[in-house]
């Protein structure tokens, strides 16, 4: 099963950005840094709950470069990192929205 980050939405309810992040290539990695759960274990936190969790998954993640986008092969830690720095900018540039999201699979 893989989960499917749908949401990223303010406590207000007034700002609702679909950001949809299909993690299921990356399940194995989430899953290695964050728990069982993976990435779904966001969905429910406010951007400023998630940041801790975030940084300890990124730091946990080897420092390794992302895969060129056209290269077939698994994802690396590198690309995994990425996903997350995405992630970090939006809960600190909205650390009162909440995550969201549904199990996909």
């Amino acid at each position: 099963m893989s989960y499917d980050l749908k949401y990223y939405t303010t406590r207000d309810g007034k700002t609702r950005e679909q950001i949809f992040l299909l993690v299921s290539g990356y399940l194995p990695l989430f899953q290695r840094v964050m728990g069982e759960r993976g990435i779904a274990r966001l969905c429910g936190m406010t951007g400023q709950e998630s940041l801790p969790v975030l940084q300890e998954a990124y730091n946990a993640l080897h420092d390794v470069p992302p895969r060129e986008w056209n290269t077939p092969g698994p994802l690396t830690d590198g690309d995994a990192r990425g996903v997350i720095v995405a992630l970090l900018s939006l809960a600190r540039s909205k650390p009162e929205g909440e995550w969201d999201g549904e199990e996909v699979g």
